[in-house]
């Protein structure tokens, strides 16, 4: 077998130096962008020789076309479906449609029926259609319903979930002009085609050190006078003119991040890493173990350990921090967040998470006022929890027999106490999660001996890469940062502690994909007055839209359920008698893309983006 070989990626290609480049390409398995970025070549270069070797079949015009038969790929789900109609006129049904398709420009919604303006017109044929939809058309959320999947279209290098049960019907397409290569896309492309980028010449040989120029998503920079310039791929675009130009760089939310730190830009001597099914972070000394009992899988310590760095940074100007874990490129299935740091997790070339990323603790079995990784805890008996009131945390029972404490407050307020000054925990913290802090916690029953304790806060957890982040494994799988439930009231006089608020979760990378579930739950207030010897804690907050359910009644009275999706976005109030804990109230998502949309598709968010005074949000990433 012939040895493959990359060819300089500074110099003057010849005939034979873009033939190998191809070659290896074609060999990889990858697609066209996928192999570019990793050998670090310029995409566009590859097109131009694909071009100029006649990699690429010639271009002809197709005669006019009356219709094409719908193609089906399984079975049409009973929907009212969805119509993308194109500015030429092209009409696509789109019929096991439980997911929304939304246009990285705008969507007109009307009953079961969306209009996509895409930014470019169509001109292609059903070959080239595919690349128009990637480059122009997004898919929105409208639904958690199973049984779609992702999108055919979508880049193969976006990660394996790239099948989408659909039905296509081309709707009367006449007198349209169209023009497409007759083998149905890239020639000899084995990942069938990227497409949406246009060849740019070949790039010309540099006269002056120094001088960068973008081209599309390219800078062009010279570093030496007599070669063709170094061409870097710009994951967030590039921008100012020649000489100057450069890749823009993202700005993450969460007010830890800062330009001088390079904790998003610079990525040398960091690895891929595929973490241990079941592995354990600690937000707070860097440490990863494997699954309970297994080694560790990265010492503690600031700076970097089995190819995984690990800084602390100062949230804002606030007094608390985040434990920052970065990454060349990260893969996860179940992990598990520990510590009292809230968490980021930074990768150069993309993130994928196949199970669960889970930052609520096993707070039902142990001490209910420890909070997620970046939460705060709930109260002890006749205490508020935090941040202290009027902040986000839930007021204590009073001295009188049989009083609850509030629920915590975040995305929306907690439930007020059973029979009790407890009030439920206000509103803090913005759409956009400008600081990365989780949720308020729950606050204690009366100033009786055996009053319950509130929930502790749910988790803050960051996801930040410069590549794809694709989180999938349907229902079972997804990231939670629920509240914990409040402990119960285990006397005759007792009141029960409230539920702690749901926490944050923020998503930043240039396409971010969704097939699972986010959820940002409270949990439910312990029952209130038991009677002692009985179990009623509040539920933590659910990996689903479920709500939280409070502590039962025992001898006494139920605490209030947690706020959650499928449910009141406020935590639930304590049953009255015997003074059941208030529920903690949701928290915040975000999601922050170069388009401001995500791909949803299959997925359960918990609230939905639909919801009545969601805090669920997406937008368009801020760069520098």
């Amino acid at each position: 077998m012939r040895n493959l070989r990359v060819p300089d990626p500074h110099a003057t290609w010849t005939e034979d130096d873009g033939r190998a480049a191809l070659e290896a390409w074609r060999a990889s398995g990858d697609s066209l962008a996928a192999f570019a970025r990793r050998e670090r070549l310029g995409v566009q270069r590859l097109y131009w020789w694909k071009r100029r070797l006649g990699w690429d079949a010639p271009r002809q015009a197709l005669a006019p076309l009356s219709s094409v038969p719908a193609m089906v790929i399984g079975t049409p789900a009973a929907s009212p479906g969805i119509t993308i109609r194109l500015p030429n006129g092209l009409t696509i049904e789109v019929a096991d449609a439980s997911p929304a398709w939304g246009a990285a420009a705008s969507t007109t919604r009307n009953g079961g029926t969306h209009t996509i303006a895409t930014r470019a017109p169509l001109t292609s044929n059903a070959s080239s259609l595919n690349k128009e939809l990637r480059r122009n058309v997004g898919v929105h959320e409208t639904g958690s319903s199973p049984g779609v999947g992702w999108p055919a279209w979508w880049p193969a290098w976006y990660g394996p979930q790239v099948k989408l049960r659909l039905v296509l019907a081309w709707v009367a397409v006449t007198a349209c002009s169209f023009t497409a290569d007759s083998t149905g896309g890239d020639a000899g492309n084995p990942a069938g085609g990227d497409g949406g980028v246009d060849a740019l010449p070949e790039p010309s040989v540099c006269a002056t050190v120094g001088v960068a120029e973008c081209a599309g998503d390219v800078v062009r920079t010279c570093v030496s006078a007599g070669q063709l310039p170094v061409e870097t791929t710009c994951a967030w675009g590039c921008a100012g003119a020649s000489p100057g130009a450069a890749c823009v760089q993202l700005a993450p939310s969460g007010g830890w991040e800062t330009q001088a730190t390079g904790d998003t830009t610079s990525f040398t001597g960091l690895e891929e890493v595929t973490l241990p099914d079941g592995a354990i972070l600690n937000g707070d000394d860097g440490s990863i173990s494997g699954a309970a009992g297994a080694s560790s899988f990265r010492a503690a310590g600031i700076g970097t350990d089995a190819g995984i760095d690990y800084q602390q940074r100062v949230i804002g100007m606030t007094a608390r921090e985040v434990g920052v874990y970065r990454f060349r490129k990260l893969t996860i299935s179940n992990l598990n967040l520990t510590g009292t740091r809230a968490i980021a997790l930074v990768a150069d070339e993309g993130i994928t998470i196949t199970g669960v990323v889970d930052g609520v603790p096993a707070c039902e079995v142990a001490d209910t006022r420890t909070p997620g990784p970046g939460g705060y805890p709930g109260g002890l008996k006749f205490e508020s929890g935090q941040p202290t009131p009027p902040g986000g945390g839930g007021t204590h029972g009073d001295d009188g027999n049989d009083q609850g404490g509030g629920g915590g407050g975040h995305g929306a307020i907690g439930g007020d106490g059973g029979n009790s000054p407890g009030t439920g925990g206000a509103v803090f913290g913005v759409a956009g999660i400008t600081l990365l802090v989780g949720g308020g916690g729950g606050g204690g029953g009366d100033n009786h001996a055996n009053a319950g304790h509130g929930g502790g806060g749910g988790a803050a957890i960051h996801l930040v890469a410069n590549g794809p982040i694709v989180i999938s494994g349907g229902a079972p799988g997804g990231v939670n940062a629920g509240g914990c439930g409040g402990r119960e009231g285990d006397g005759s006089n007792d009141g029960g502690g409230g539920g702690g608020a749901g926490g944050a979760i923020l998503i930043e990378a240039p396409a971010v994909m969704i097939g699972a579930t986010l959820a940002v739950n409270g949990g439910g207030g312990g029952g209130g007055s038991t009677g002692g010897g009985v179990n009623s804690v509040g539920q933590k907050g659910q990996l689903s839209r479920t709500p939280a359910t409070g502590g039962p009644a025992g001898d006494g009275s139920v605490g209030g359920g947690g706020a959650a999706g499928g449910g009141s976005l406020t935590g639930g109030v304590g049953t009255d008698g015997d003074g059941g804990g208030g529920g903690g109230g949701i928290g915040r998502i975000r999601i922050n893309t170069r388009a401001g949309a995500a791909i949803i598709t299959s997925a359960t968010l918990s609230p939905g983006p639909n919801a009545p005074g969601t805090t669920y949000s997406e937008g368009t990433a801020t760069v520098r």
